[in-house]
């Protein structure tokens, strides 16, 4: 099972208004493993609270009505502050994952070549 969900672009507006709402809605459903992680990327100089916190507004806003699945959600969610284009700084952030993952790049246009380049000279784990 699926247990490390990495998102590239964790702070920008598709996360807030479209991924963080539609996770939120599979947490409620039960659709979602106890045991997952999700890692937000991003360039702000954020800590894991402030990225909390930032998730939290964005699900008050988009999916207020599973207010009682919040919680769970926020309780998951990690945030490595990196340059999504940076292979260096990519590795850094997801150093210590165990086993396969997902990546979903929530990026703008202008992101969105450069930052697969990068993984791929990352290693990302298995699977």
């Amino acid at each position: 099972m699926l247990d490390q969900l990495v998102i590239f672009g964790g702070t920008g507006d598709l996360t807030a208004r479209l991924l963080l709402p539609a996770l939120v809605h599979l947490c409620a459903d039960g659709e979602l493993p106890d045991s997952l992680r999700i890692l937000g990327f991003g360039q702000q100089s954020w800590d894991r609270q402030r990225f909390r916190d930032h998730a939290g507004k964005a699900l008050a806003t988009h999916a207020a009505d599973l207010g009682g699945a919040h919680a769970w959600l926020l309780e998951r969610l990690d945030y490595p502050s990196a340059d999504v284009t940076d292979a260096d700084a990519i590795a850094h952030a997801v150093a210590g994952i165990d086993g396969p993952l997902a990546a979903y790049p929530a990026l703008p246009p202008a992101l969105f070549a450069p930052t697969p380049s990068a993984i791929r000279h990352v290693g990302m784990p298995d699977g």
